[in-house]
């Protein structure tokens, strides 16, 4: 599926227990895990797609493996 996302995300905000809690736009914009997995899911997070755990539900993982950061997760932290 092509991603021809609105947004994209530049870095992650994490809680105290360094779980992801929130993600922030190129236009500074910080939004929630849940706004990621709904933009993500209706195709308007550049590079991104939605997985699902049992511990943590759903969340974003990257699209691609060859760009700077392999995943998400490893997106700088604000």
């Amino acid at each position: 599926m092509d991603n021809c996302g609105e947004y994209t995300v530049v870095a992650v905000k994490k809680g105290s227990n360094d779980e992801i809690i929130g993600y922030e736009l190129e236009t500074g914009e910080v939004i929630s895990k849940d706004d990621a997995v709904y933009l993500a899911k209706e195709g308007r997070l550049l590079g991104a797609q939605v997985s699902r755990s049992e511990k943590s539900g759903e969340y974003i993982i990257s699209l691609h493996e060859d760009v700077k950061y392999d995943t998400i997760d490893n997106l700088p932290r604000k």
